[in-house]
Order: C-alpha cells, then structure tokens, then sequence
C-alpha cells in the first residue's frame, strides 16, 4: 500500500512539475512574444525618427545653400560697406553741428 501510495505521489509529482515546466515554457514564450514585439516597435520607431530628422536637416541644408548662392559674398561687403558709410556720416553730422553749436555760444 505504501508502494502505491508513494508511486501515485510520485506520478502526481511528476504530473505536476510538467506541467510547471509547460506553463513556465508558455510564460516565457509570452514574454519573449512581447519583447520581441517591443524590440519590432522600437526598431521601427527609431528608424522613423532617423528618417524624420535625415529630411528635416537636408532641407535644411538645402535652404542654407540656396542662401548662400543669392547673397554672395561681395553683395555682403557692399551691403555692409554701405551701412557702416552711412552709421559714420550720421555720426560726423552729429559731431560738427554739436562743434558748430559750441562755437556759435558766447
């Protein structure tokens, strides 16, 4: 009796760690499905944003050329050139009609 006893605890044993083994396998299949779909997902995610900002910075380099082409460099130093003639004949205006005023005084 004791021999039957202990060999249905046995089969009983058994039975149980299979079928631990089984749902383990199943949980670990779970996981790997969804971190597999997480790795998928990111993956795609990513080489979205790597798209996204590849477009976003050829136009904007592509918008920088095509401003460098129009304002060449010796349009600069004319358009510059004139500023700072313009900025100096204020300021020597300035400066003599303050002179003038100095010496008109009594």
């Amino acid at each position: 009796m004791t021999d039957n006893i202990q060999s249905y605890v046995d089969t009983k044993l058994i039975s149980k760690n299979t079928f631990s083994e089984q749902l383990q396998e199943i949980d670990n299949s779970q996981y790997s499905l969804e971190i597999e779909m997480f790795f998928k997902s990111t993956t795609t995610s990513t080489k979205s944003n790597i798209k996204n900002h590849q477009a976003d910075y050829i136009q904007q380099l592509t918008q920088a050329k095509t401003q460098l082409k129009q304002n060449t460099l010796d349009s600069y130093y004319d358009e510059r050139q004139s500023k700072l003639d313009e900025e100096l004949t204020q300021e020597l205006e300035q400066y003599l009609a303050e002179l003038l005023d100095e010496n008109n005084k009594p």
